[in-house]
């Protein structure tokens, strides 16, 4: 019988309903079955900047004229192509994320923390404070239509800055959101649109040419979805995505359709989430790779990392294996840029920035535990004996020295919905080139339902295909 592979992290508070878990691997459509099983990413480190006081990226984004900049530490820092850092001013503070934008010749750099602004320039590389008394302070910022545009702490306001001047602010040029009176998290922009999300509401505007102020709320926009935690927000391909606050609870994770939030969490997600303590210290990027477009939100307290594929709509995990205290943490990236062809990201740790690479198997040379869990398998509660277990993976792709010279993956079983667990069996993949291997285990005992566990932590290509098992019945 087939036994259907783990596309999804889906555990449930019900174990038995549910133990299908998916760590450090993702699934894309194709080959022999339905689909398969990639491995994520690693990191490959590319520069680790210096600052004086601080530790943490805090902050990466690339230009419109393709300069690489980073925020680690008190110091912002251009990364050439390279990997070359280079200090371009100081900061107030050494903590907390920033928001960098840039308008072809001043780059802005909000830190609503220290509710202080600064701007480079990139033609001169002169690094300047904002001064003006009205500049709003905000957390994020945001250009569109020649305008700096930033939402005002403990506000329900957003302002927009001189036309393309980033230190010039005025009370006068701001609106306030109209459809709820809560205070706004964050604006930001999707294609010529700008999504203004609030506490417990969101509404979008359009540059409608308006003299008094040029952004009018469009108007059959507004919905009563808020947000949980400004870092959640995040935008690619024509969609927003955050997680999700207001007035009757929170803990879903929404994307925009059009002008409405439409849910994305499953609810095995949002089991995760109403069991951490704190979900607003949540924080997103977005990127894409060989087709597949990620939303990917980390959580600082609660130690996850949830990945949403747009690609194929399936969540699954990333994890850190902290290896001292032998336990799952969240993944190092907190943030993230596109710069030279390649996904860059900074630790939240350290100032560490790494390139996110498809052919990379290790996190910066530590292990990657990839961890996956089948759904339970059951006949009707009848009785079931698992003569031999077989799967098919990307074999022959050991390395010719160390770790990984000779693949194994483990494999365990459990009766209890993944309760409990069976002692650990392993198996080789095939050494470099020994494509004819086969990964099997025999004489499996019974059971009247079961769910199967497979980890490996070798940094090979680890791809899973299938998944089968000779299973006879017994009468009941």
């Amino acid at each position: 019988m087939k036994i259907p592979l783990f596309s999804k992290s889906g555990t449930l508070r019900a174990k038995e309903a549910s133990a299908e878990r998916c760590v450090n691997w993702y699934p894309e459509k194709g080959g022999k079955d339905e689909f398969y099983l990639k491995p994520t990413p690693g990191l490959g480190l590319f520069v680790t900047p210096a600052p004086p006081i601080g530790s943490g990226v805090r902050g990466l984004y690339t230009s419109s004229s393709n300069r690489m900049f980073a925020v680690c530490g008190n110091t912002l820092f251009e990364i050439s192509i390279a990997g070359v850092a280079t200090s371009r001013g100081t900061l107030g503070i050494s903590w907390g994320r920033v928001s960098m934008v840039d308008n072809g010749t001043e780059l802005i750099i909000a830190d609503g923390v220290n509710a202080k602004g600064w701007i480079l320039n990139l033609d001169t590389n002169v690094f300047t404070q904002i001064t003006d008394i009205d500049y709003p302070a905000g957390y994020t910022v945001e250009f569109q239509d020649t305008y700096f545009i930033m939402a005002k702490p403990n506000t329900n306001e957003f302002y927009i800055s001189g036309n393309n001047d980033g230190f010039t602010w005025s009370t006068l040029d701001k609106t306030s959101v109209q459809g709820s009176p809560d205070r706004l998290v964050t604006v930001i922009r999707n294609g010529r649109d700008l999504w203004a999300i609030g506490e417990r509401s969101t509404e979008v505007y359009y540059n409608s040419g308006n003299s008094a102020f040029p952004f009018d709320v469009i108007q059959g926009s507004e919905s009563e979805i808020g947000c949980a935690s400004r870092w959640s927000v995040s935008q690619i391909d024509n969609h927003v995505f955050w997680l999700g606050a207001n007035g009757e609870g929170k803990g879903v994770v929404w994307m925009s359709n059009g002008y409405a939030p439409v849910r994305i969490s499953t609810h095995a997600v949002e089991f995760s989430l109403s069991d951490m303590s704190l979900i607003n210290d949540c924080e997103s990027f977005t990127y894409q790779s060989e087709g597949h477009v990620f939303y990917v939100m980390s959580f600082q307290t609660g130690k996850k990392t949830w990945v949403y594929d747009l690609t194929t709509g399936e969540w699954h995990e990333r994890m850190y294996w902290d290896s001292v205290g032998a336990q799952e943490k969240r993944h190092l990236a907190s943030t993230q840029t596109f710069f030279n062809g390649k996904v860059y990201v900074g630790g939240f740790t350290d100032n560490n920035i790494y390139e996110l690479s498809e052919t990379v198997y290790t996190d910066n040379g530590d292990s990657i535990i990839r961890i996956g869990q089948t759904s339970n398998i059951h006949a009707e509660r009848k009785r079931m004996f698992f003569h031999q277990l077989r799967l098919d993976v990307e074999r022959g792709v050991g390395l010719i020295t160390g770790q990984g010279s000779d693949p194994q993956i483990m494999m365990q079983w459990s009766s209890d919905g993944g309760h409990t667990w069976s002692n650990e069996h392993w198996e080789s993949a095939g050494k470099i080139g020994a494509y004819n291997e086969r990964v099997r285990w025999n004489n499996l005992g019974q059971d009247r339902s079961r769910s199967f566990r497979f980890k490996t932590s070798d940094p090979v290509n680890f791809t899973l295909i299938a998944c089968y098992a000779d299973v006879s019945l017994g009468n009941g």
